[in-house]
């Protein structure tokens, strides 16, 4: 089983059905691509309750699942274990593509729903479902060097949730 993080509101949609793929920028150094098959195991925000110690998960709580305790500290998704992990996916295909190749029925499938604010507009003539999931690629990779923009590589990694 391979770990693969995935922000708050990601894994809401993957809770609720509506995503079904993710985009991770391609690197030739990396050993261990994603192939149809493997399991990932989701690392996610997450949090220990101070009463009863019981692991509480950001994207579906803010108290205590156990004892209604309120959860103060959340541990980055970095540093999740994989016993503690909740959703296990099943990669069903891979492929290579550019960024910016993306379609409104991929954006939909990333769990994208149009909805998002008013900021930097790096796909304004693109749909509404590709300009949110702009919104959200430039949230988490702006700062580095794979901004919407530059247009990298990236691998299309469609997956199916593995029922517990």
């Amino acid at each position: 089983m391979k770990p693969i993080i995935f922000s708050t509101p990601m894994v809401r949609a993957i809770l609720d059905g509506r995503k079904t793929q993710t985009r991770r920028v391609y690197n030739a150094l990396r050993q261990d691509p994603y192939s149809r098959g493997d399991l990932l195991y989701v690392k996610e925000a997450w949090g220990f309750c101070p009463k009863c110690g019981r692991v509480n998960f950001r994207a579906t709580t803010k108290h205590c699942t156990g004892c209604d305790e309120y959860i103060e500290k959340w541990k980055s998704s970095i540093h999740m274990f994989r016993e503690d992990s909740r959703i296990t996916l099943r990669v069903t295909r891979v492929r290579a593509q550019r960024l910016q190749d993306i379609t409104e029925a991929d954006a939909m499938a990333e769990g994208c729903d149009g909805n998002c604010g008013i900021g930097y507009i790096p796909a304004h003539q693109a749909g509404p479902l590709v300009y949110h999931y702009a919104q959200v690629w430039e949230s988490l990779n702006a700062k580095r060097e794979y901004s919407w923009d530059s247009n990298p590589l990236v691998w299309r990694i469609e997956f199916e949730r593995v029922k517990p």
